[in-house]
Parts: structure tokens; sequence; C-alpha cells
């Protein structure tokens, strides 16, 4: 078992680490005493609530990130705590510093808490760290008054600090890290951390949503032609392809067969769905995926309400799980999309206004756009506007495209009446969905 008996026994040890490794542990120590601090910087002012927070998140992000704008959102995030009086005792700011590569220092809160933490990083890395509740007894810590004095406090205004009780919790509990969301706030632009905790949850509460969507590959960005494209497809084998849109076209086509008895017609929402992918010769592997996955939920729900309980229907259901299944098994990526469409729900349908506006919005986005993407933008706003109750996949992917295509001419043309317009308009579009958590 690895002893620190004081500060040079600590940075000893570290410096026999990886870089992320002990970043992480600067990070872990830093967050054992997170209610502690923060509590401190709020009687201060209210928005030194957050400079903790912001400290610790970055360099655990840091652990698992090694990009250079990290260490620049690090280096901010200390120099933020650097102007104020916490810094001369805070773990935090030591942190965040750690993970700038701006200072070897890390301030060991409790012995065992590190020792405990190092064996966890030399049996298993950061996976294992990360595992570990930072309090094994939660109930006997001294940080559980502070902690339950924190969140009383942020519970007040659950808008604001959501976010940061949900983490903090995630972190006594050892709970898995979702670190593209972690990454994704550790990178809001630093002017935003400055305007406040109100600024924060709204930059936070924007990127959830964005997230939320992201049901279909991204968009590149040719920085020469200002055009988007969508990312290469993934490497999934064509029989693969052609074998499961074969099972799926087959119980498709004999569910419809037997619709008289079951209610299930071409109209019906997962007939839709299923068709929006079956009937594009071009169709890609997560556009497949994806429509499969959305129908096979539909039938979920459907059967034994919608539908009766029909073997033909029964049969469609399970080949669209084990076609979809089949497809994620060669693109994870794949599978982390349908994981977002079941988690993604309908708030309510296109309204008339909202599809007068499509054509209109796609014309704008598709000047920087290329053919395909061009192409895959004016099928959907057709889709979402002709059917009552358009697949939730293509309405996600079309506000994922539009969402990523506004945020670029936001920054890029800002002012331009057009931009102006078409980002206002997608704004109107997120309540289409609804979100745990927003």
């Amino acid at each position: 078992m690895v002893e620190f008996t004081d500060e040079a026994s600590v940075e000893a040890w570290v410096s026999r680490l990886a870089v992320e490794e002990g970043v992480m542990f600067a990070a872990l120590n830093a967050a054992l005493v997170y209610p502690t601090v923060a509590n401190r910087e709020r009687i201060i002012a209210p928005n030194y609530g957050l400079l903790a927070g912001r400290a610790i998140l970055v360099a655990l992000v840091r652990s698992r990130f090694a990009e250079a704008k990290i260490e620049n959102a690090a280096e901010r995030a200390a120099a933020a705590y650097a102007t104020t009086n916490s810094a001369d005792f805070s773990a935090a700011y030591f942190a965040a510093s750690v993970a700038s590569g701006s200072s070897n220092g890390i301030v060991v809160a409790d012995n065992l808490f590190a020792q405990n933490l190092s064996e966890a990083l030399e049996g298993g890395g950061i996976s294992s760290a990360m595992a570990m509740p930072l309090w094994a007894d939660y109930s006997l810590s001294t940080v559980a008054t502070e902690w339950d004095e924190l969140r009383k406090w942020m519970s007040l205004k659950p808008n604001i600090w959501g976010f940061w009780i949900d983490w903090y919790e995630g972190l006594l509990e050892g709970r898995a890290p979702d670190w593209e969301l972690w990454r994704e706030v550790a990178l809001i632009p630093n002017v935003v951390w400055q305007t406040g905790p109100e600024a924060v949850a709204e930059a936070i509460a924007g990127i959830k949503r964005r997230r939320m969507v992201r049901v279909a590959p991204p968009l590149v960005l040719d920085e020469a032609a200002r055009v988007f494209h969508v990312a290469a497809p993934s490497d999934v084998p064509d029989d693969v392809l052609g074998y499961v849109k074969g099972r799926v076209g087959l119980a498709f086509r004999n569910a419809l067969a037997a619709s008289k008895s079951n209610g299930f017609t071409e109209s019906s929402y997962e007939a839709v769905t299923i068709s929006s992918a079956l009937d594009d010769p071009e169709a890609r592997a997560d556009v497949l995926a994806g429509a499969f996955y959305d129908a096979a939920l539909g039938f979920v729900a459907n059967i034994g309400e919608v539908y009766p309980d029909d073997v033909a229907l029964v049969n469609l259901k399970n080949v669209l799980y084990a076609a979809s299944e089949e497809i994620c098994e060669f693109d994870e990526q794949a599978r982390q999309r349908c994981l977002r469409i079941a988690k993604l729900q309908i708030a309510r349908e296109p309204s008339v206004d909202d599809v007068a506006d499509l054509n209109e919005m796609v014309a704008v986005a598709q000047e920087y756009s290329d053919d395909v993407l061009a192409e895959i933008l004016a099928k959907d706003a057709a889709l979402i506007a002709k059917k009552q109750r358009s697949p939730k996949w293509v309405r996600a992917r079309f506000m994922q495209y539009m969402t990523t295509i506004g945020d670029y001419l936001e920054r890029a043309k800002k002012g331009d009446a057009r931009v102006t317009w078409l980002v206002a308009k997608i704004g109107k579009l997120w309540d289409w969905f609804t979100v745990d958590g927003l």
C-alpha cells in the first residue's frame, strides 16, 4: 500500500503516473472536499459557488481527453479561481492547475482516501478510479453535512444547479461518467462562465437539447468551400445491409397483408417509419438502424393497445430489433444513436405554422450543404410536412442537422437577417421533443 506522509511523498508518487492518471488523482482529491469549498465560495458571492465545480469538472475531463482546448479550459478555470480569495486553500484550484499543465501541486484532503485512490489507479487505471465512490461510508464522513447544506441550497433553483447536483451525486456513488456531456460542459466559452450560473445553466440546457437529437452521423464542415457534408458512413458490410433489409421487407409485407385483422396499414406510424428507410435505395447503415429501432419501439408501445397481439406484428417487431442490433454489432455509434431514439419523447406534432416555414428553412440551410445533405434536408422536411405523425428519428435528424448549420451561421454571419430568422425558427421547433432533465 502507498503511504503518503507529506506533500513531497504525494508528488513523488504522482510523478510516476501517466499524465492523465495524475490529473485524475488531483481531480478526485479535490472532488472529495467539493461541498466544503463550494459552501465557502457561495458565502463570498453566489456566483462563486460555480468555481469549484467548474475547476474539478474540467480536470476530470482532462484526465479523459488529452486535447489542447481542454488544457486551455483548465487554465481558464484555474485563472478564474486565482481572482478570488478561495485559491489559497482550494484543492479545486490545484486540480485545474495540474490539468492545465501549469502546476504539479496536489492537495490531499484525506490520506485514507488518497491511498485507496492510488490503489484503484494502480490496479485498474482511470476507469477503476472513477468507479470508486468518493466516500465508502458517506454517513460517517465530515463532508456529509457540508453536502446536505450545499444540496439544499442548490435545490432551491434546480433549473440552475440541477446539473451540478446530479454530477456530484454521481461521483459520490461511483456512477459511470457521461464523458461526452462533461467534455461539452467543460468547453462552454469562458465568457459564459464569467456571466454566472444562470448563463451556464442555459448553455448546459442547450448542450442537452442538441445531444438528445444526435440520432445520425454528425455533419462535417468543409472550411474552404464553407459547406457541410455528412460524416463518412460506418463500415458495415453490404451483404449484412442487404440481408437485414430483405428480412425486414419480408416481415413488413406479411404484416401489411394481414392488415384486415391487425389494423396495421401503410399510413401507420411504424409503416411510415420503416418505409422511410426501405424506399431509399441509398440508405446508409445508420439510417436503417435508426428507422428500424424507432419502428420497433412503436410496436412495443402499441401492440396490445392500438393493435391486437397479432403474430405478424410481433414477428415484424422482433425482426426490426434483430436487424438494428445486427447493424449495431458493426457500429457502436449506431448503438448509441438508437439509445438516444429510445429516450427521445415526442411532446407535440408539427403545427401548420411549423410546416409553412420548413421549405424556406431548408432553402437557407441548403446554401451551406453539399448535394447529399441538401437532399436529406429536403426529404426530411417533406416527410415531416406530409405525414401527421412523421417518424421521430426523421424529426430528430432534421433538428440535428439544422441546428448544426444554424449554430455555424450564427457565429459566421452574425447580424445577417436570414440567419437571424433561421435560428429563431429552429429555436421554436425544440418543443417538438421533451427529455428528462430539461
